[in-house]
């Protein structure tokens, strides 16, 4: 029997041993007088207490008072049996904060007793109430910045109206129509963004995978944006990847507002005369599915690698001043996220501060139909006309627009006999008489022959001032904006295919920078900017 107590005093005090050394405070009540049977050392140390066991709870852990605590656990245990019960407490004593967990136990001489744990949570509620007050703060600013932005469109429609109320003058209530209709404009914008972050935050957002024609939605978006665009003369380009499917599923109107909202961004933050390029191609493919990545360029005022991760956040903005600078709610880049989530694809952004910035995304699409412009034989690619023809003794011969190495090679390689070059559109034979001015061929090939494209861009080349600014600034001898008009112009040139302009303005830039214009070089270049006006005028005409 001796070694029996021996033994259960040894655990006794293992026990002791271990709950003195956990980082929880726990002391022992018992079950019918209340009193104290034992308290652990960090128990001791954060209450500033002693060995004072024996004593009711409330006097040993709660100053100046004189009976049970109107919370007190121990009464609700009763009722409740063995399930323990939690709550959250402040001790003035311990100066901390404490999830409080309260149970019965069974103690080795057969009594209950009440188990008191006190876990010490003050850093993690101090961490959660900063967090919760920058939340706070965040969406103080957010409604405080949707007032502003809200405000402004509606006092000038209101300013706006009541000057056109007032007038007679037919022009004066023109142009207040027209700044109420961009205001109006404006404010929809506004209310729409917020709508959708309010579908969002409600998981109302649905996505809708229907058939669409990629290439005819991004011409379409293209058109609207071109008008932002050409106000700042900027150069916007959209090219397409030779492989990108023409008819795909996925929501057509969620990719449009993607792909609307970070060129938008990119016309906006990107300075006059600047350049912005969309890029589309197909980055991999499987079976009938293909995965897209879609690329916005800009040479714009960049992004500090410390503010990119705020970008795509809910409420945040990385500068009030671009707000009032630039105008936007700074709702656009967090809807387009969510959106690409949805859509289970991945967005992202690629920036150096004063070096412009890349948006990119990616979206995985069902294929319903393929059309390669560049390479096409009635109606039919050339691996399957292989396959068809099979090994039956006749000559077969390619017509393709792509007369590279690479391409004759590939086309040979699949069985074919012969290969011929043809114009890539049916009426580009008939401009060949443009050349060495407009390489019309060339021009269509870059963007897989679509002629509609091809007039938007030179229509906006036409309506844009950057070969008059040019010459005017040579003539000022401003040659800081002189050299960036030629560069910029060597650029448009280079993507209309502008054969004559390239042909001079390449060596012009370089004489340029050097500073040691030759005296017939500009003479050269402004009748090769002349003669090439002309003949775009006379091909939009032509394919009016």
């Amino acid at each position: 029997m001796e070694n029996i107590f021996q033994e259960l005093s040894l655990s006794i005090e293992l026990v002791k041993a271990l709950l003195d050394k956990t980082d929880a405070c726990i002391y022992l009540t018992d079950k019918e007088t209340k009193r104290v049977l034992y308290i652990n050392e960090k128990m001791k140390r954060d209450f500033h207490c002693q060995d004072q066991e024996d004593q009711f709870c409330w006097e040993v852990f709660y100053n100046n008072q004189s009976g049970p605590c109107d919370y007190c656990p121990c009464d609700f245990l009763k009722s409740i049996g063995e399930k323990p019960v939690v709550r959250f407490v402040y001790n003035e004593r311990a100066k901390r904060y404490y999830k409080q967990v309260d149970s019965i136990v069974r103690l080795y001489d057969g009594r209950h007793a009440y188990l008191h744990h006190f876990f010490d949570i003050t850093e993690f509620k101090e961490a959660t109430q900063a967090v919760a007050e920058a939340s706070d703060k965040v969406r103080t600013d957010f409604l405080s910045r949707m007032s502003h932005e809200i405000r402004t469109p509606m006092n000038a429609i209101i300013g706006m109206a009541h000057i056109a109320a007032a007038s007679d003058d037919i022009d004066k209530i023109k142009t207040c129509i027209s700044k109420i209709d961009s205001a109006s404009t404006q404010l929809l914008s506004l209310v729409n963004d917020i709508l959708d972050m309010s579908k969002f935050e409600s998981e109302k957002m649905d996505i809708i995978n229907e058939p669409f024609d990629l290439e005819k939605m991004l011409i379409e978006m293209y058109n609207i944006v071109m008008v932002k665009a050409e106000e700042k003369n900027q150069n916007l380009q959209l090219e397409f990847g030779r492989d990108v499917p023409s008819k795909l599923r996925s929501d057509e109107l969620r990719i449009s507002q993607v792909i609307t909202n970070l060129v938008t961004n990119a016309i906006k933050f990107t300075p006059e005369y600047g350049d912005i390029k969309i890029k589309v191609n197909v980055i991999g493919e499987v079976s009938d599915t293909v995965i897209i990545e879609f690329r916005v360029s800009d040479t714009g005022i960049g992004i500090a690698s410390q503010d990119q991760a705020k970008l795509f956040g809910t409420f945040e903005q990385i500068d009030g001043s671009l707000s009032r600078q630039y105008g936007g709610a700074g709702l656009g880049l967090a809807i387009c996220k969510r959106i690409i989530d949805l859509m289970g694809g991945k967005i992202w952004v690629e920036s150096r501060e004063g070096e412009g910035s890349t948006f990119g995304f990616t979206l995985q699409m069902d294929v319903i139909e393929r059309k390669n412009k560049a390479s096409t034989l009635l109606g039919c690619n050339f691996e399957d006309l292989r396959i068809l023809l099979g090994a039956n003794a006749f000559p077969i011969i390619a017509m393709t627009a792509n007369a590279s190495g690479e391409d004759v090679a590939e086309r040979l390689n699949t069985g074919i006999n012969g290969h011929i070059v043809k114009p890539i559109n049916e009426q580009a034979s008939v401009y060949g008489g443009l050349l060495p001015y407009i390489d019309v061929e060339d021009a269509l090939a870059k963007i897989r022959g679509n002629k509609k494209l091809f007039m938007t861009m030179l229509k906006s080349y036409r309506n844009g001032t950057v070969y008059k600014d040019m010459f005017y600034s040579l003539e000022t001898r401003n040659l800081g904006k002189a050299q960036y008009y030629v560069h910029t112009l060597k650029g448009v040139a280079e993507n209309l295919s502008l054969k004559k302009i390239s042909e001079v303005i390449v060596p012009f830039e370089k004489q340029l920078k050097s500073h040691i214009l030759k005296k017939e070089i500009l003479p050269e270049l402004k009748e090769a900017v002349e003669i090439t006006n002309r003949y775009i005028d006379e091909l939009l005409s032509d394919w009016k």
